[in-house]
């Protein structure tokens, strides 16, 4: 049986231990608390984050942080996912290039029920795809209600 003084003057040995092996965890918890706060960041991130390259954060939007740092960094630390992320950062790219090029746009109002069903095909496919898309069930209503108004913006190629 150890008397006090030997629990004692083994304590300060003991006790390091013990924090060098809590603090690695809370080191982890932080890492982990981090990746999904960036992804979060990333998942929600707005038109004029896109707009300006930087994430905004705060009432006054100041800028925090360049999307592509966060993207990298988010590559590093998540490889698995790493395609994922250099679509994002092509797909900014694109948008970049595409902002240096000026375009004429016509809007125009349209009634014609071919553009009213492939308002989710074209340009792009996306969510209202009437083939694909998760929210095609919606399209009908393009159609059914007589007060909705179709907006096309279109550039010169009819894109």
């Amino acid at each position: 049986m150890q008397s006090l003084g030997q629990k004692i003057a083994r304590a300060p040995s003991d006790l390091k231990a013990e924090l060098k092996e809590k603090s690695e965890a809370l080191r982890a918890v932080r890492e982990k608390l981090t990746l999904e706060r960036d992804l979060l960041r990333l998942a929600m991130i707005s038109s004029a984050e896109i707009t300006q390259g930087y994430l905004l954060e705060g009432a006054d939007k100041k800028r925090s942080q360049k999307i592509k740092a966060l993207l990298r960094s988010l590559n590093e630390r998540q490889p698995s996912a790493s395609t994922v992320f250099d679509q994002v950062e092509r797909a900014l790219q694109e948008l970049d290039q595409g902002d240096q090029e000026a375009q004429r746009l016509t809007a125009r109002d349209s009634s014609d029920l071919k553009v009213n069903f492939q308002i989710g095909r074209n340009p792009v496919a996306s969510c209202q795809d009437y083939a694909s898309g998760g929210y095609n069930e919606a399209l009908l209503g393009y159609v059914a209600e007589a007060n909705t108004k179709i907006t096309v913006v279109e550039n010169e190629r009819g894109n």
